[in-house]
């Protein structure tokens, strides 16, 4: 199934200030400011993943994608840097 992605990367610091500017005003910390990565483009994702330049993702750098996606989330949870990640994180 093909997934269709919007490019937004034109928007990415826009997006970012905007939403840096809300958790700021709100003083909330639940509201997660992303970076700019977020909004690449789907050609700049798919070539970041391509870390041997073959022109296709092999199963190993998929791997290593999701390892780092699920530990980026992960630590971004962990906001005591316990280890853990409890209920009120």
């Amino acid at each position: 199934k093909k997934r269709h992605q919007t490019d937004l990367s034109a928007y990415a610091a826009d997006i970012v200030e905007c939403v840096q500017d809300a958790q700021d005003e709100s003083g909330d910390t639940n509201i997660v400011v992303p970076t700019a990565d977020k909004f690449a483009s789907p050609e700049t994702k798919f070539a970041d993943l391509d870390t041997d330049l073959s022109g296709g993702l092999s199963l190993p750098e998929i791997t290593t994608a999701i390892t780092t996606h699920k530990t980026d989330a992960f630590n971004d949870m962990d906001t005591n840097n316990s280890n853990d990640v409890t209920v009120e994180e």
